[in-house]
């Protein structure tokens, strides 16, 4: 009887620790997906972020070449060198050097 009773012990305490180990491994999955989820979350709003901040280089790059463009435009820079007294090299007084 007594070896009966401890085997029956010993098999009630090996459901019990399987019981809880498969009740941990639940919860760890379950930690886990809730970690990820989280995860997922903050990279979402770090791409929202970065997409309004490329937006914002992006416009402010067009308004440099905009700039830029109106600054090297040639008949503006004529204009400017003309009205400075400036005018174009003859010819026979350029000189290049190597």
């Amino acid at each position: 009887m007594k070896h009966n009773e401890a085997a029956i012990k010993a098999g009630s305490t090996n459901i019990v620790l399987s019981l809880m180990l498969k009740i941990l491994v639940i919860v760890v999955i379950v930690f886990t997906i809730i970690v990820i989820k989280q995860k997922y979350i903050n990279v979402g709003y770090d791409i929202s972020r970065l997409s309004a901040k490329i937006e914002s280089k992006e416009i402010n790059l067009q308004s440099l070449q905009e700039t830029y463009n109106a600054l090297a435009d040639k008949d503006r820079l004529y204009q400017k060198g003309k009205a400075m007294g400036m005018k174009f090299p003859e010819n026979t007084k350029v000189y290049y050097v190597e």
